[in-house]
């Protein structure tokens, strides 16, 4: 770090590791399943409908109660060798196939490319489906972030480097919760409506057996995405920890009265979405500044009974 900010003309204060690890919750888009009634939510179809808004201003209920994500299952699947509780996969269930707005919102949203829409998610226009997006929650490969300059408005290149993981087990373990909507999919009340995985290839897997683990290595490849929740650029540690950015009360090591308060301080990955941590580590800095404040002499980084009683702040 000392080396590359020193090349961008940017004074190095203190060499520490910003920005040389980042997670990231890659997701998965392409988990659809073909059903044979129409009993989701056909976007388009409800937006030039007046009765979609009347039954929203008037009624509040209708379609546009919807936040399109109508169920979740969390799971652990055990492949990693580390015993824990915590869920490795979040399984986001929509009442559609990611092609039901003719590619006008989601395939933006997801950062679909033109190809790989027209392969696999143009066939689906029109048909009846529901979607599993699958999150990996707790990624072994790593990402980064460096500055493109000293200019503070311009934006950092963010490296993301899914699937880089030696062992392949970001891979595996995304498969296997392909595997466990497939069963889910195969349970009574969804046969009902006759749910079925479609079996439409994707971009660059036409020649891979259909169904079989490398073609589902094949197409988690050709369209990962992001679900935005990077996490652990500035890494909360000890000193003595050389990835570690800041310490368990958000203060830069080497650096007085600076402190890092966003999702980039999380030691390790989450097992949620990002937003309700962050306002936890809002509040929780919130009231470490107040009691640092409340003290006649702040000159002490622990100067308050209040604070010193505060369990320090680590994210498990």
């Amino acid at each position: 770090m000392l080396s590359v900010y020193s090349f961008l003309g940017i004074p190095v204060i203190e060499p520490l590791p910003v920005g040389e690890i980042m997670y990231d919750h890659v997701v998965f888009p392409g988990a659809a399943f073909l059903i044979n009634e129409h009993i989701g939510l056909e976007y388009l179809q409800y937006i030039q409908d007046p009765k979609t808004y009347w039954d929203f201003l008037v009624h509040h209920k209708g379609p546009i109660t919807s936040n399109v994500v109508e169920s979740v299952a969390y799971f652990n699947t055990n492949l990693t060798g580390i015993e824990t509780t915590r869920p490795d996969i979040e399984l986001l269930f929509l009442p559609s196939s990611l092609a039901v707005d003719f590619g006008i919102f989601f395939k933006q949203l997801l950062n679909i490319g033109d190809q790989a829409f027209e392969t696999h998610f143009k066939p689906l226009f029109g048909k009846p489906a529901f979607t599993s997006l699958i999150l990996l929650l707790h990624p072994i490969s790593k990402g980064y972030i460096k500055l493109n300059s000293s200019n503070p408005f311009e934006e950092a290149k963010y490296t993301l480097n899914y699937f880089t993981d030696p062992d392949n087990l970001d891979i595996k373990r995304i498969i296997l919760a392909i595997r466990v909507m497939q069963k889910i999919a195969s349970q009574p009340a969804l046969q009902e409506f006759g749910a079925k995985i479609a079996e439409i290839p994707f971009l660059g897997c036409e020649n891979t057996a259909f169904d079989s683990d490398e073609y589902w290595e094949c197409a988690i490849r050709s369209i990962p995405s992001s679900m935005w929740h990077q996490q652990s650029a500035c890494k909360m540690g000890p000193e003595t920890d050389k990835e570690a950015v800041v310490d368990s009360r958000l203060r830069v090591h080497g650096i007085k009265n600076l402190r890092v308060v966003d999702t980039s301080i999380f030691p390790t990955t989450v097992a949620a979405h990002t937003v309700g941590p962050a306002y936890m580590v809002g509040e929780k800095a919130a009231d470490i500044i107040k009691g640092y404040w409340k003290t006649p002499s702040n000159s002490n980084y622990y100067p308050c009974s209040a604070v010193r009683e505060t369990k320090p702040l680590m994210l498990k």
